[in-house]
């Protein structure tokens, strides 16, 4: 499910009718129908309000989490700092900002090329971003991030343990 933002209730109300189907096969018969999403029904906290249990076992890619381990830092101070709870969207333009930054350093002449044109040349260590390394492909320019994948258990979001 890849909601955006203003279909969430569609998304939800599919949500329980999935639940709500497969309570009614027995058990042994029950097919293992996975639920997976994308950003949207993380951002959201309406999914795991309004879709309840329903949601359980749910699996979205994010770019970034709130609650990893080398994030938390980060977290808790934005919080401080900005007085509202941050999420990917938060932590990305944070990083995107300070990319652009580190990139403005770098040519003599500031114009919007050759900016775009140092981007492959910005690498930024976890301690100058929202805590994770920021690099970019050099043929594409593109940021390479690790992905996260967070699971719905208990009716929060938790990291998923890597797969080897």
């Amino acid at each position: 499910m890849f909601p955006d933002t203003q279909n969430l209730t569609a998304a939800i109300t599919t949500i329980k009718a999935r639940k709500e189907w497969l309570d009614n096969i027995e058990p042994r018969q029950r097919p293992d129908i996975k639920l997976l999403g994308g950003s949207s029904l993380y951002s959201s906290n309406r999914i795991l309000q309004e879709a309840g249990d329903a949601v359980e076992g749910l699996v979205v890619a994010v770019p970034w989490f709130r609650n990893a381990v080398k994030s938390i830092n980060f977290t808790n101070a934005a919080e401080k700092q900005w007085g509202v709870k941050v999420g990917w969207y938060t932590a990305s333009s944070f990083d995107t900002t300070q990319v652009f930054i580190e990139s403005f350093k770098l040519p003599p002449n500031l114009d919007k090329p050759m900016v775009l044109l140092n981007l492959p040349k910005v690498r930024l260590l976890p301690e100058n971003t929202s805590r994770e390394e920021v690099t970019f492909d050099k043929n594409t320019r593109e940021m390479k991030r690790d992905k996260k994948l967070l699971k719905v258990e208990n009716g929060k979001f938790v990291v998923m343990p890597e797969a080897n």
